[in-house]
């Protein structure tokens, strides 16, 4: 889908609505510009706890940053 909105566009594309893991954005990192994760760590806030947060987003910020450095 991100293939076929570029033929249309040439600004940056965001994704989000059911990013849940680290699998997925790897797999969007290097096709999109933005990267909305909100309900999944809202959830991990909800079961686990700030920290566990923090985390999960040290994570996710990791992917990214190891994209830009390719």
């Amino acid at each position: 889908m991100v293939t076929k909105l570029r033929e249309y566009t040439d600004l940056p594309i965001a994704v989000g609505f059911g990013i849940r893991d680290s699998a997925q954005i790897q797999a969007l990192a290097k096709k999109v510009e933005l990267i909305v994760v909100g309900t999944k760590l809202v959830e991990t806030l909800h079961l686990y706890g700030v920290s566990a947060t923090i985390n999960q987003i040290k994570e996710y910020a990791e992917i990214l940053e190891n994209r830009r450095s390719q």
